[in-house]
């Protein structure tokens, strides 16, 4: 019996170096060039490449300063373009849902996001459980 644990022991590692092959494999790039492009490689060559046109600094500093309205207060205006802005927020608004950390862990695997909102069951403040590197799971919660 001695051996029949480390002929085991050979076999389940055999099975887990062949899965992380197929892991490492599947984000290999199989065609073409053997690596992508970095993004300091294409901002280099002032992405002619890709055919993108990076946008002026000006127009980076108005949005930021909000000096050009939002899609929102040009619709309550009626008389904004959606050319001004190259930036795209995009919205959703769901009904809040009371549950535990573990209830929305599960949910956030069946949506298939790397985060899920929810409202906490015990401290019935908003919070935030979210996928980690690995298996491992964390949870942002909103202090009082």
């Amino acid at each position: 019996k001695g051996a029949d644990k480390y002929v085991a022991f050979d076999e389940a590692l055999g099975h887990l170096i062949k899965r992380l092959r197929r892991a490492k494999d599947k984000k290999m790039v199989h065609h073409g060039q053997q690596r992508q492009e970095s993004f300091g490689e294409l901002s280099a060559t002032g992405f002619s490449e890709i055919d993108v046109t990076p946008a002026d600094v000006e127009l980076i500093r108005s949005v930021a300063t909000g000096s050009i309205p939002t899609m929102a207060a040009e619709d309550a205006l009626g008389n904004g373009t959606a050319d001004e802005s190259p930036v795209v927020i995009r919205r959703k608004v769901f009904e809040p849902l009371s549950m535990s950390a573990e209830d929305a862990v599960d949910h956030m695997e069946l949506v298939g996001h790397d985060f899920f909102l929810y409202i906490d069951l015990n401290s019935s403040l908003p919070s935030v459980v979210y996928r980690r590197k690995g298996w491992d799971y964390g949870v942002i919660s909103l202090g009082e």
